[in-house]
């Protein structure tokens, strides 16, 4: 998997605790409902599916070919905004352990 490393998938989370304070209410709302249904360490040990990283991985591949079917560039999008949101989510578990 050279080059391939999701936000979700990252290990250093502390850097994006700054993105923190620029983010729109709904995001933050979401982010806060996860966080308080989910333990900081249920949030930041969160990986995504062996099948989910390895389609993931294909996707990209295909991508570097120039080879993405419509469909395809629908679905690396939407795991692209997921990828973003959820560095957000692990971020703030990280600061509320941070803070305990």
């Amino acid at each position: 998997m050279d080059g391939y490393n999701p936000l979700w998938l990252s290990d250093d989370l502390k850097d994006r605790v700054a993105m923190l304070t620029n983010i729109s209410t709904p995001h933050q709302e979401f982010i806060d409902f996860l966080i308080q249904k989910l333990s900081p360490q249920e949030i930041i040990a969160f990986q995504a599916s062996p099948e989910a990283q390895e389609r993931t991985r294909i996707l990209i591949e295909r991508q570097s070919a120039g080879l993405l079917t419509q469909e395809e560039i629908a679905e690396i999008e939407q795991i692209r905004q997921f990828e973003r949101l959820f560095a957000l989510v692990k971020a703030r578990a990280l600061k509320a352990l941070q803070q305990a």
